[in-house]
């Protein structure tokens, strides 16, 4: 039996196409929503600091060579090795403020004497995600110890469906009035998500998390 994730679900209800649970055989809005879907998550997922998709390097670390880039890498502990950052889609913040930086593939660089560490946006995360749509395990959300909100389910079925509707109804009308809906939800999470970020007072408040 054809199953479609939470996301494509809600999505296909946005723009009024009936799912027949007993048929093997997509509709043409299904088989829209699946070529779409992993793009319309990873913009939803970059749009807001959601706290289930964000990575925590705070270890210090001490630059060998102050005088050019460098990459990051944190010191867990002295009987662990290193751990090299290469999981960044997106920085959010990073310590101290002053550093040049750069990234380089999913690798944190930067120059200067030292930094304290890094907020960013997992890759890891991301893909684990992903994985759990293309298996249609949306009850493992859990699984990896975070929790995804309902909210995000939804905002990405509004993304999904907005970045559908032409190509579905070839009407511009009805496209424009479900990107409307998306741009409305996705202000509706910033504000339920309300994290403003400051470089130097982020990382007084992150490292009192667990």
């Amino acid at each position: 039996m054809a199953d479609l994730s939470d996301v494509q679900h809600k999505a296909c209800a946005l723009l009024g196409s009936t799912i027949n649970e007993k048929s093997e055989k997509f509709s043409k809005a299904q088989s829209l929503c699946s070529l779409f879907i992993g793009a319309a998550v990873e913009e939803v997922y970059l749009a807001i600091p959601w706290p289930f998709a964000l990575s925590y390097q705070l270890f210090p670390y001490n630059s060998p060579d102050s005088s050019t880039f460098v990459p990051y890498k944190a010191k867990i502990s002295i009987d662990s090795s290193p751990l090299e950052c290469k999981d960044i889609l997106k920085i959010l913040t990073f310590s101290p403020s002053n550093l040049e930086w750069k990234l380089k593939g999913l690798e944190f660089f930067f120059k200067g004497t030292s930094v304290d560490g890094l907020v960013h946006w997992s890759s890891n995360i991301l893909n684990e995600f992903k994985a759990i749509l293309r298996a249609n395990r949306m009850e493992a959300r859990e699984q990896y110890g975070y929790v995804i909100p309902e909210m995000f389910l939804m905002l990405a079925a509004y993304n999904l469906a907005a970045n559908v509707a032409y190509p579905l109804h070839g009407d511009a009308a009805f496209s424009d009035g479900i990107r409307l809906q998306y741009l409305k939800k996705l202000e509706e999470c910033r504000r339920i998500y309300p994290i403003e970020w400051h470089v130097e007072n982020a990382y007084l408040t992150i490292s009192v998390m667990p």
